[in-house]
């Protein structure tokens, strides 16, 4: 909570509270101060002027108290009431065991006392729904991964060598694999939207120019220098520009050059290009490094279907402000984020409302699982020690290749430290509730097969 710059101690002499609900999650919060209170906070106000505020002709602490009330007496009634309100409050809430979301909107226009006089203020809080947690061991989970094996080894191998291996022009036929470079047009009706020379595409997939474009491969198949070849596309109903949906692009390619990927040669010889003693050291690595990835995803997989379980298991109200306040936080920064990376305007402003909801759902989520997770910890007494925090930081440096003196700095300038116990309390939560699930193997997911985004895939990465 802000506070104003001054701090005094007090004896409560008369200040009174009182909770009221005005909607679930949300409480109205009355405050009252007798004329004694208000003099003293106003007494302090005067004080820290005169001792921080120079007065001309005056040393700091030493000027009449008249000058300092006639000079600062409306912003001293100001500070006072803000004083008075953000300890009242404190301490009401401490005293009545209310925990608040967030920082309450003050009306600063009310925020006035007046010397001699009574004060009371009124508040409206969104607060933390007191749950009962339901039973949570014994949380069916589905492990979809399956342990890498020595094909897949060798197929890592392969595609790092495919990686270093650069295309070479042929003289052969095109084939499905080969990257060919193309001049290229596209219209749709009498607009033009691509024209582009030596453009390289990748002969896999079933998009071109960012379009779907099922015959691509079949087309081009056997193409040579000097091949021309035409596509009728039909233009995506997501596609970011809403005028052109639905409608047929006209593309034509000119094929300048075939460019084919030689297989790589995975000896001992390769494996030491790449810094590995020989070939099974590279293997043993590699194989370590499918390990790890199949257990990342495998702990990501588990903690997705444990906030949906947690979720559905127990079930609360929220304050709809708050979530709406947070909503629309997290909208902006994807919105930036967003326009960042190169999105346009025309898109954003077009899918607002899908985004508007997404960010909506996600937020709730997220503020669930929150409220779940921290009754989760308290309920197990979860505690976070020093050598766990410095745990995760040395990893953070090891991962960003630095030190931790100078993560640490960073998390310190930051105020980072209460987000890092957070992540650390969540991992230990969702590892409670993996141990005492009930886990059981499934089939893998079928995963799309289609082709990696690069300068070569024929896809419209730019605007048009």
């Amino acid at each position: 909570m802000h506070r104003v710059g001054f701090v005094f101690s007090r004896d409560w002499i008369g200040m009174k509270h009182t909770f009221s609900e005005v909607a679930p999650c949300r409480q109205k919060l009355e405050l009252s101060f007798e004329p004694a209170e208000v003099d003293q906070a106003i007494d302090a106000a005067y004080r820290q002027f005169n001792q921080n505020v120079a007065i001309k002709g005056f040393r700091p602490g030493m000027a009449p108290k008249r000058m300092v009330e006639r000079k600062y007496g409306p912003q001293a009634f100001r500070d006072a009431a803000g004083q008075l309100v953000q300890d009242a409050m404190e301490k009401a809430l401490e005293e009545a065991k209310v925990n608040p979301l967030g920082d309450p909107t003050l009306d600063r226009e009310k925020l006035i006392v007046a010397p001699g006089a009574a004060f009371t203020y009124t508040v409206e809080l969104d607060v933390r729904p007191n749950i009962e947690l339901a039973v949570y061991d014994k949380i069916p989970l589905l492990d979809r991964t399956r342990d890498p094996e020595a094909a897949d080894v060798e197929r890592r191998i392969e595609e790092i060598g495919r990686r270093l291996t650069p295309h070479r022009e042929t003289a052969e036929p095109a084939a499905a694999g080969d990257v060919l470079e193309v001049d290229a047009k596209m219209t749709v009706g009498d607009e033009e939207i691509v024209n582009v020379k030596a453009h390289r595409i990748r002969m896999e997939g079933d998009q071109l120019f960012g379009i779907p474009c099922p015959d691509l491969v079949t087309k081009l198949a056997g193409a040579r220098p000097d091949t021309e070849a035409a596509f009728e596309q039909t233009v995506p109903a997501d596609h970011p520009r809403e005028e052109l949906r639905g409608k047929t692009a006209h593309t034509t390619l000119k094929v300048l050059k075939v460019n084919r990927l030689a297989a790589p040669e995975i000896s001992d010889e390769f494996a030491a290009r790449m810094g590995f003693k020989d070939l099974a050291g590279m293997r043993e690595v590699v194989k370590f490094q499918l390990d790890r990835d199949r257990n990342q995803e495998r702990r990501e997989a588990f903690e997705g279907q444990i906030v949906d379980a947690m979720i559905t298991r127990n079930p609360f109200a929220l304050p709809d402000s708050f979530v709406q306040r947070q909503a629309n936080a997290q909208l902006y920064q994807n919105r930036v984020r967003l326009a960042r990376m190169g999105v346009t305007k025309q898109f954003l402003d077009e899918n607002a409302a899908t985004m508007a909801a997404e960010s909506r759902k996600n937020t709730e989520r997220s503020l669930r699982w929150t409220i779940i997770s921290d009754a989760v910890a308290e309920k197990e007494k979860v505690e976070i020690t020093r050598e766990e925090v410095a745990e995760y930081i040395g990893a953070l440096a090891r991962q960003q290749q630095t030190t931790a003196e100078k993560i640490m700095k960073t998390i310190r300038d930051h105020n980072g430290m209460m987000a890092i116990a957070a992540e650390i309390r969540d991992a230990k939560v969702f590892q409670i509730l993996i141990d005492q699930a009930e886990v059981s193997k499934a089939e893998p997911e079928a995963k799309d097969a289609g082709h990696q985004h690069d300068e070569t895939c024929g896809c419209d990465h730019h605007d048009q």
